[in-house]
């Protein structure tokens, strides 16, 4: 106090229990120093909050990264806020490689244009309950996916997108296989139903030609029992 100089705002801890602790000179009207005057906070809550948030972030953080389905967070201005290991194992990147990258370097060329479009609709506010697009890995592979896109503010601007994709290439190979396999099965009924409708006129054409003669033979039994019987 009579130097005139008080120690920096500090945190202290008395029986466990911390506080921020603040002080100042008190001066008289010569500017000299005659008492001081000093601030205790208890900080117990606001540390206990800091934690709770702590660890709630670290288990959403878990859940992200454990989850199979492809998240993804983009800023903006197109790159990448934060990705799951889902997303870094299917595209084949690692955490340092998403740093350089934006969204666009993950998209297909095949995709490009429609994820533009529904990209734009995402910043204009817009939530993409469902949507389809074909994402491009490291090494330049195709990859289909489906999911949703929601948007997260911040004092009522959009700070980020928040992308959640699943890869479909297993489900769209297997319907590839049962579209073949349905198109198989109609040919074979198709050629089944030829060959029934060829043997129905080869049993015409037989059932024709015998009758032919069996009815000469009939008319000429009818003329011999006609003549004899005269």
């Amino acid at each position: 106090i009579r130097s005139g100089s008080m120690p920096e705002p500090r945190i202290a801890s008395s029986d466990n229990d911390p506080a921020h602790i603040a002080a100042a000179t008190l001066r008289d009207s010569d500017g000299v120093a005659i008492g001081a005057v000093g601030v205790c906070i208890d900080l117990t809550e606001r540390i206990a909050s800091e934690e709770a948030l702590k660890a709630s972030e670290e288990r959403y953080r878990a859940a992200i990264d454990n989850a199979h389905d492809m998240i993804q967070s983009v800023r903006p201005d197109g790159t990448f806020e934060f990705v799951n290991k889902a997303w870094l194992d299917t595209l084949g990147y690692t955490p340092d490689e998403v740093s350089a990258l934006d969204m666009w370097d993950t998209i297909h060329d095949s995709s490009l244009e429609h994820c533009q479009l529904y990209f734009g609709k995402a910043l204009g506010g817009e939530s993409i309950p469902y949507m389809e697009a074909v994402f491009r890995t490291k090494s330049g592979d195709p990859v289909p996916v489906e999911g949703s896109v929601t948007n997260r503010y911040m004092s009522g601007t959009i700070i980020a997108t928040h992308g959640f994709f699943r890869n479909i290439s297993e489900r769209l190979h297997a319907e590839e296989l049962e579209r073949r396999n349905a198109a198989l099965i109609l040919d074979e009924k198709a050629r089944y139903l030829e060959k029934m409708a060829a043997l129905g006129k080869l049993s015409a054409g037989l059932t024709h030609e015998l009758n032919n003669p069996a009815a000469a033979v009939s008319r000429a039994s009818a003329r011999l029992t006609a003549a004899l019987a005269q």
